[in-house]
């Protein structure tokens, strides 16, 4: 009756209805509540209901009813330290009724106290408020010595790999992982997404993942063994934590004690308006992957989490966000896919990658969905068509180049040199970091995580923080090439590709009949054609080309994985390697430009070291013509 009474003082608080499973959540939480609140001097009624005295509940204090733990005598020793996975918590293995258990604490730090709201307090209600859900550990219980609170779970078995999923200390993914992820790929990817529907569905945010965090059980079940540490404000647990435990600050009444990302729907605490993303706060960059080098290569933030501008409005972080992150993060969906021992099983896995990892959360599918559509799938095996990216691969245009093979499914970023890309929906459907420049972007590295004040929750841009473009999916356009700059403006390993069409081409792809066609060759040529040449060299394009420039921008062709001289070909593997459909190609001129032989002439004599550039790039084993 308490509990029950308590949820109805919390679901007040809470603006939306009610789901079955908010209100088993919510009594489970008040445990929670009760556990932290009857420890305190002075606790509220509201909480714990009647009020014992200080003398009763030292003597018999309040435990949950589902806990068999309640003292440190309860776990017998030896406790054998786990080295190395945790660094606020001492996590230790120990038995308990001939089965291993895992005991975990805070470091020895004599400094503050584990009170409600902090984060030992939020693991805590993670375990018990979600218990017996998919993914979660199971709370055997837990006592407060001193200051700080130990608490007991089921052993889960061994962490899936180790690194902090950055640039510097990318992801190792276990063998045990590996061989599950080969044999059982539908299981594996199914209890890999029900362990997230179990947390992100209830209002959780776990804005630091990374593999030590997660456990494969002999089993082959999933765990999430470092429970989230924010909330969605929007969310009924959220709320209910919140005015539970916040400590609400009036020059900043959207950042309530650390514990909620702003995603509510109305009040002080409004999406925020913005004129574009960059007036938008992000996630920590762990999980945002906003910065340069904050993650590793071939992870991406939604958008979202990076900040988005959409119609005025900064868009609001949700369980789909974490749907994003499954299909984005290199050591999650996408391994278990990749490694597939069956076709079918690996192009129906691939096939969902795609579906979450759509730009617009709208267009995501929810993890429920997920996890429905791989039952379906287990229970009548379909054959899956190909995607636009595995028909690509399996195109003469990557098959014959081992370079290209090579850097197809590593590749972290891509770069196109050369004018007339068509990009239109490709950015926002996959909710790509775009960039179009003559000049390339310089942003801030973060390879070492050294911007310490960049990695905290909900930032706040500052002027200095929105003038940096951050992490980069596609440069693509007129730009000067530098190879230097390239390695700061998107990560590495890139799939690069230069457009190098014969000087004619080049005028008759950008003649728009605006003039006449000598008058056209007057002011656009020969420097429309020299232009590509002097950014190929790495010089501004308004210069002139000497013997040197051209020297260089021969040997930069080097550089690139694909040369091709059709743009359409290019456009079609820009968006294969992202797994959408290019679109059609426009229709061909109704006119042609027909020139006069003198005004012809002058364009391609002045275009000699052009004609040299468009010959070296045929010689080379990396050059592509669609109609060969």
């Amino acid at each position: 009756m308490l509990a029950l009474a308590a949820v109805r003082v919390h679901a007040k608080l809470v603006e939306k209805t009610l789901t079955a499973r908010d209100q088993k959540i919510l009594v489970k939480a008040l445990f929670i509540d009760r556990w932290f609140e009857d420890r305190r001097q002075h606790p509220r009624r509201e909480i714990v209901g009647r009020v014992r005295s200080a003398a009763k509940r030292e003597k018999d204090p309040w435990i949950p009813p589902s806990w068999t733990v309640s003292k440190e005598e309860d776990v017998p020793g030896p406790w054998r330290e786990v080295p190395g996975n945790n660094h606020a918590k001492k996590v230790f293995r120990a038995t308990l009724h001939n089965k291993s258990v895992i005991v975990k604490r805070k470091h020895h730090d004599p400094r503050g106290h584990d009170l409600g709201g902090s984060t030992i307090y939020k693991e805590l209600l993670y375990l018990e408020a979600l218990r017996g859900e998919p993914g979660v550990p199971e709370l055997l219980g837990a006592w407060f010595e001193h200051t700080h609170a130990t608490y007991v779970v089921q052993d889960c078995g061994s962490m899936i790999g180790a690194g902090a999923g950055s640039a510097a200390d990318p992801t190792i993914l276990s063998e045990a992982f590996r061989r599950r992820a080969e044999t059982h790929p539908l299981q594996l990817a199914r209890s890999l997404l029900a362990c997230f529907q179990t947390w992100a569905s209830a209002g959780f945010v776990q804005d630091d993942f990374y593999a030590p965090q997660f456990t494969l059980s002999d089993g082959g079940a999933i765990f999430l063994v470092d429970g989230p540490d924010d909330f969605l404000l929007a969310s009924s647990l959220g709320n209910a934590v919140v005015h539970a435990w916040g400590t609400r600050n009036e020059s900043e009444p959207c950042y309530l004690n650390r514990m909620v990302l702003r995603d509510v729907a109305g009040g002080k605490c409004a999406p925020q308006a913005c004129d574009g993303d960059r007036d938008c706060p992000w996630t920590r960059e762990s999980h945002s992957c906003r910065g340069a080098g904050s993650c590793e290569p071939r992870s991406r933030g939604a958008p979202e989490a990076r900040g988005k501008c959409v119609k005025g409005t900064c868009m609001r972080l949700s369980e789909k966000t974490h749907v994003y992150d499954v299909a984005n993060r290199p050591w999650l969906l996408p391994f278990i896919a990749d490694h597939a021992s069956q076709g079918r099983d690996r192009h129906f896995l691939r096939s969902l990658v795609r579906r979450a990892g759509a730009g617009d959360p709208g267009m995501r599918p929810s993890f429920a969905e997920l996890v429905d559509a791989i039952d379906e799938f287990l229970r009548r095996p379909t054959n899956v068509e190909e995607s636009p990216k595995e028909r690509l691969y399996a195109s003469p245009l990557i098959q014959s180049n081992e370079r290209r093979k090579a850097a197809f499914w590593h590749y972290a970023s891509v770069v196109v040199m050369g004018e007339g890309m068509r990009v239109a929906n490709l950015c926002d459907d996959r909710g790509l970091a775009c960039y179009e420049s003559e000049e390339l972007p310089a942003p801030a590295d973060l390879t070492l995580l050294r911007h310490k004040d960049r990695h905290r929750r909900d930032h706040d841009p500052s002027e200095k923080d929105k003038r940096d473009p951050g992490a980069l999916d596609v440069v693509y356009g007129h730009f000067r090439f530098d190879e230097d700059l390239l390695k700061r403006a998107v990560p590495a390993p890139s799939f690069t590709i230069v457009v190098v069409a014969d000087a004619w081409a080049v005028v008759q792809r950008t003649y728009d009949r605006s003039l006449t066609p000598d008058a056209f060759l007057e002011r656009r040529f020969p420097r429309g054609v020299q232009a590509f040449v002097l950014s190929l060299a790495g010089r501004p394009q308004n210069g002139t080309i000497s013997n040197n420039d051209c020297d260089r921008a021969v040997r930069h062709l080097a550089s690139f994985s694909l040369v091709a001289e059709d743009t359409d070909a290019v456009t079609t593997v820009l968006y294969g390697l992202y797994d959408v459909e290019a679109p059609a190609a426009p229709p061909p001129p109704k006119t042609s430009l027909r020139a006069s032989a003198a005004a012809k002439a002058r364009v391609l004599d002045a275009s000699r070291c052009h004609a040299r550039v468009v010959a070296a790039a045929r010689a080379l084993p990396t050059f592509f013509s669609a109609g060969v």
